[in-house]
């Protein structure tokens, strides 16, 4: 069995007569996909929501999506920005397990 894409192809087997070199294929999702991760990755099925709602949900899904997004890159834009503190909150929160070096001991 093999998954490509939205499809399932299903190839050999056996039947009552003994082995078969047959093959099956079966759609996985009611709609094309919308998402894909990759050229031959992780397909997600699309939502058949009719009208205008459906593409209202498809617009707050883009819009949350985009602010998670905004939110990393601003995060990562702080914590490079301000190494020692991101060093302190990084120990407390890893309960002490992630200890990172004092820059003394790096220093010419």
């Amino acid at each position: 069995m093999a998954g490509v894409g939205s499809t399932a192809f299903i190839i050999g087997g056996w039947t009552p007569d003994g082995a078969t070199d047959g093959s099956l294929r079966a759609g996985l999702s009611p709609s094309e996909p919308f998402f894909q991760l990759g050229i031959a990755g992780a397909t997600l099925p699309a939502l058949s929501i009719k009208g205008e709602v459906g593409q209202q949900l498809g617009y707050l899904s883009a819009a949350g999506a985009a602010t998670l997004n905004f939110i990393i890159l601003v995060a990562l834009g702080v914590a490079f920005s301000r190494p020692t503190a991101s060093q302190r909150l990084i120990a407390r929160l890893s309960g002490g397990r992630l200890k990172m070096p004092p820059d003394e001991e790096y220093r010419s």
